[in-house]
C-alpha cells in the first residue's frame, strides 16, 4: 500500500499532520481511504460492535466537514 494523497483541514499535503493537517484522509493506491484520527478508548467503544480485525477513530465534525469540502 502506498499513499496516493492527503486531505487536511487545509486541502491537499505533501506529508503527515501539517500546518493543522490532522485528522486527515489518505488515499492508496489500492483504492482505499485511510481515516487518520484519535482511536476511541475502550469505555467509549464499549457500546459499539465491530469485528475483531476492525477498529474505531474519531474526528471532530467541524473538521470532518472541512475535510469533505476539499474533495
Amino acid at each position: 500500500m502506498k499513499i496516493q494523497h492527503i486531505i487536511g483541514e487545509q486541502g491537499r499535503q505533501t506529508g503527515f499532520c501539517m500546518n493543522g493537517g490532522c485528522p486527515a484522509f489518505l488515499f492508496t493506491d489500492d483504492n482505499r481511504v485511510l481515516i487518520q484520527g484519535v482511536r476511541l478508548t475502550e469505555d467509549e467503544k464499549a457500546s459499539l460492535t465491530a469485528s475483531a480485525h476492525e477498529d474505531f477513530v474519531a474526528i471532530p465534525r467541524e473538521v470532518f466537514d472541512k475535510l469533505t469540502g476539499h474533495l
